[in-house]
């Protein structure tokens, strides 16, 4: 036997073995020590005692965090002050209760009890359970179970608990707020589908039989008169792109959009896309050039995305050039293919180009502005172009022009 005298002069025995809390935190000397002097079944008479020695006693008592210590088998022996105040139960309320069941919002089931004797092997436990405070209301608690060994037995636990309650609230709120945005998206997806529908359905008619009235009609009718079936045609057109950027933007923000890779020939495709627009370049007596030097330059991709981008890209530099040209290059750098549509325009001012690719957003805005659109056709190019895992830069100078830079991986 090791003894040791206290300050009354009697000595108390204390028996030899090693007495250290799980995963040994503290020193020997000092558990050996407070054991001496804290008997776990008077914990409590400690809590304002003024001898140097009991500081595990009065860290318990004068700790913010809301501590339980229990027997090994899980009963409760004492409990500090910030437990009282997050529960609400004295000490006297709660010795000999098991520190799990005592308070629990409901059952606990078999596997939370089967753990717990797993527990007793000696390893720190953490879980997170709703529990009910003395006047009933409920509570979410997060609790830390420590072992104490003496000879590599456990003897007691101490159990550390946090009153989570606003954590889950707010865990609940944001899961409502979830399945609401869920749910608005599903409105929108079917808002857009129906607008899709009720939109082209009578725009098709309105076509079909604006181009039967002009074909019975040619003979008969003057240039001028001519010119009202363009309209015609011109504004179903933009009718059509606006709803087909909104059905684009929409499937590619909420995720639905699945890009399919393939093996495709750059330089003839891009070479299609410019033909298209040859017409419109050569009415606004501007150039439009084709620069690269490949018989072909395959690279796996989405033919639907990277059309659409480089689409958009050669819409918009023909769109705001009226002198001049646009340029489109192609070339490859550090395995990547890079495709260059520049064009002598009118230009971005500085502030505008950091938005370039927000949706919505045009540099000109109001009943004045000079050309139609909802501003989105930047704004999919840049999510197409990512689509096949690429990127997209821009440059431009107001009164100068612009310059956007598409690379496109070549082994991906």
């Amino acid at each position: 036997m090791r003894r040791k005298q206290n300050n009354d002069g009697n000595k108390a025995s204390l028996p030899a073995g090693r007495l250290v809390p799980g995963k040994g935190a503290y020193e020997e000397r000092k558990m050996k020590r407070r054991m001496e002097e804290i008997n776990a079944d008077s914990l409590h008479d400690y809590r304002h005692s003024a001898q140097p020695d009991d500081i595990f006693a009065r860290a318990l008592a004068y700790s913010a965090i809301a501590m339980v210590i229990t027997d090994v088998e899980g009963m409760i022996i004492d409990v500090n002050p910030a437990f009282t105040l997050m529960t609400g139960y004295e000490a006297g309320e709660v010795a000999g209760k098991h520190f799990l069941l005592f308070n629990a919002a409901n059952d606990t089931n078999g596997s939370t009890l089967a753990r717990w004797k797993k527990q007793r092997a000696g390893e720190v436990w953490h879980d997170e359970r709703r529990k009910r405070r003395k006047d009933g209301s409920l509570y979410w608690e997060a609790l830390s179970v420590s072992p104490l060994l003496y000879d590599n037995e456990v003897t007691h636990f101490i159990v550390n608990l946090e009153d989570r309650t606003e954590h889950w609230k707010m865990h609940e709120e944001l899961m409502q707020k979830n399945a609401e945005t869920e749910k608005i998206a599903a409105l929108k997806d079917a808002f857009f589908a129906t607008i899709s529908h009720e939109i082209r359905t009578p725009l098709n008619i309105i076509l079909g039989f604006s181009a039967l009235i002009e074909e019975q009609c040619k003979p008969l009718i003057n240039q001028e008169e001519g010119e009202y079936f363009d309209s015609i045609r011109q504004a179903a057109g933009r009718l059509t792109r606006t709803m087909e950027h909104m059905l684009s933007l929409s499937s590619l923000v909420s995720g639905n959009y699945i890009a399919t890779p393939e093996n495709y020939d750059v330089v003839r495709g891009v070479d299609r896309l410019i033909r298209q627009f040859a017409p419109l370049a050569a009415e606004k007596q501007i150039q439009l050039e084709f620069d690269h030097a490949f018989e072909a330059l395959n690279v796996r991709l989405d033919r639907n995305a990277f059309e659409q981008a480089i689409q958009n890209l050669i819409d918009n530099a023909v769109k705001f050039t009226q002198q001049g040209g646009v340029v489109v290059r192609l070339h490859n750098e550090a395995e990547a293919a890079v495709i260059e549509v520049s064009d002598t325009g009118e230009g971005m001012t500085a502030e505008f180009l950091n938005h370039v690719f927000t949706p919505f957003n045009q540099e000109e805005w109001g009943l004045t502005r000079r050309y139609d659109g909802l501003g989105l056709g930047l704004t999919l190019s840049k999510s197409y172009i990512e689509a096949c895992s690429g990127s997209i830069d821009v440059k431009s100078k107001k009164g100068e022009g612009t310059c956007f830079t598409v690379r496109l991986p070549l082994r991906n």
